[in-house]
């Protein structure tokens, strides 16, 4: 009898240590940042949203840690950001950026692809020939034209009076 004495306080001791080590308290995990990556063209700016989750469920807050090197950009606290790229820049560029949960936090990149800009040759040459004289040239760096300026008459508009 002595025996299921004890084996009942041992297992009683048990319960009741397994019981404390059961707790409700939540764990917290960081934030996870996706794959940021997107895509413009030359002198264009793009809006968009840094992708990050929380698996807890937390509200986040993006913060900018570095700004591009070709470019400059606007970041929001809910992850809203908009990126320039410098005049006539064209290749990869990237932003350094901190979510945090309100405890933990990450560090990811943001990372942009700036393109060549494909330009109308006709429109674009009748926008430098409607230029005032002290007006900064238009620039030509980071576009491919498209050649459909292709005779006289596309421009016979602009030549009458002349």
């Amino acid at each position: 009898m002595k025996t299921n004495k004890y084996s009942l306080a041992v297992t009683l001791l048990c319960a009741a240590v397994l019981t404390g080590c059961n707790s409700d308290t939540k764990l917290n995990s960081p934030p996870l940042i996706g794959v940021n990556s997107f895509v413009t063209e030359t002198d264009v700016a793009i809006t968009d949203k840094v992708a990050a989750q929380d698996i807890d469920g937390d509200r986040l807050t993006f913060a900018l840690n570095a700004q591009p090197a070709n470019g400059s950009v606007t970041l929001s606290a809910d992850g809203n950001f908009t990126y320039t790229p410098s005049a006539e820049f064209t290749g990869s560029d990237s932003f350094a950026i901190t979510v945090t949960d309100g405890e933990l936090s990450a560090a990811g990149q943001v990372n942009i692809t700036v393109e060549v800009a494909t330009v109308s040759f006709l429109s674009y040459s009748r926008t430098a020939f409607a230029q005032e004289e002290d007006a900064t040239p238009l620039s030509v760096n980071g576009r491919n034209f498209t050649m459909d300026a292709m005779a006289e008459a596309d421009y016979a508009d602009l030549l009458d009076g002349l």
